[in-house]
């Protein structure tokens, strides 16, 4: 999965059944900013529900990791990443997402 897009862009995927926890790689750089990851339905830590903002702005492009999510396994979820529209924010860059499954 490759994608990019201009500031307020959003992705939203179908995580597969019996998957245990995610990684979201994506680009960083200058011109990028937050990226909100939401998950749904809400994921519940300790009380708190789940929505991840990573600031992707780095002094340099480069790719990396953009968030590590411990899912339950026996729930179905969608992911959403969303841009910010901050100013001089002028875009951002998914590539790719790794999908690991406890169950053998």
């Amino acid at each position: 999965m490759h994608a990019s897009g201009n500031a307020g862009a959003q992705v939203t995927f179908a995580v597969p059944a019996n998957t245990s926890y995610i990684v979201i790689n994506g680009t960083t750089g200058p011109e990028h900013g937050p990226i909100t990851i939401t998950m749904s339905p809400q994921l519940d830590r300790a009380g708190y529900s789940f929505e991840n903002t990573v600031n992707a702005s780095r002094p340099f492009r480069s790719t990396g990791r953009l968030a590590f999510v411990q899912l339950k396994p026996d729930e179905l979820y969608t992911a959403k990443l969303a841009t910010s529209n901050g100013a001089g924010h002028t875009g951002a860059g998914l590539h790719d997402v790794t999908f690991y499954s406890a169950f053998s």
